[in-house]
């Protein structure tokens, strides 16, 4: 809590001020060129709506962080959805070298366990690993979303905070270890050190060779991309596809 005025606020060296920065050059990409998806004249429209996308083309490369911006309803989420194969297109093509795997913005419908540990570990149990593989991706995946194991895995899902709770659904994303992570305004209901924490942390996905998309509606975290696409428009197009 703080009395006093927006100026005097302003002055106060203790409080913290988020801070984005890409990349260090030597941790981006040393695999430019190699596609890993590819949208090809993408149509798609909801139910009784206008077209949302028309005839719309997208090349994602390997291990690279691409933030997608735009005002709510350009169709960001919707994108996503059709990434990961949740919604299907009305017409055209979506390739990947593998199945996207995507933390919805609704993060509080995804987790469904009753402790945060078996939320995370869900996934990975349907890919086949088991045993002591199993507990090691849970606890490093909840180390690096920033519920660590040791304080959160016994932790009852409907005690935890929306943004604990946003942290263990992204937690299980990480635990799938897919080739392309798709994070739907990851750090909405964060505060300001844990959404710099978040942005890092899919910057040191990419760094390992992971492929991550992301959306937001804040320019500052966009700018720590390695790339941002703009969509704009009903059909939506892009604008500004890559940064300078």
């Amino acid at each position: 809590v703080y009395d006093g005025t927006f100026p005097d606020f302003c002055k106060k060296s203790d409080f913290f001020a988020p801070s984005y920065a890409k990349r260090p050059e030597a941790l981006q990409n040393t695999e430019t060129g190699k596609t890993v998806l590819k949208i090809e004249h993408l149509d798609y429209a909801h139910p009784k709506q206008p077209k949302l996308f028309e005839n719309f083309n997208l090349t994602i490369e390997k291990g690279s962080l691409t933030a997608v911006v735009g005002q709510s309803g350009s169709g960001k989420s919707t994108l996503f959805e059709l990434i990961s194969g949740l919604l299907i297109p009305l017409k055209g093509k979506i390739n990947a070298v593998s199945r996207p795997v995507l933390a919805s913005q609704d993060c509080a419908s995804t987790i469904f366990e009753e402790f945060a540990a078996d939320d995370v570990a869900y996934g990975p149990q349907q890919h086949g690993l088991e045993g002591k593989n199993l507990k090691n991706r849970v606890k490093e995946s909840m180390d690096l979303a920033g519920v660590p194991f040791k304080d959160f895995a016994d932790r009852r899902t409907t005690f935890l905070s929306g943004g604990e709770r946003r942290k263990i659904s992204i937690a299980g994303i990480i635990a799938l270890n897919a080739d392309i992570l798709l994070f739907d305004e990851p750090t909405a209901g964060l505060d300001p050190e844990s959404a710099v924490a978040a942005i890092q942390l899919m910057q040191n996905l990419c760094s390992q060779g992971k492929t991550v998309i992301f959306s937001t509606h804040r320019t500052e975290e966009a700018q720590a991309a390695d790339r941002i696409i703009t969509l704009e428009g009903r059909p939506a197009y892009i604008k500004d596809d890559r940064q300078v």
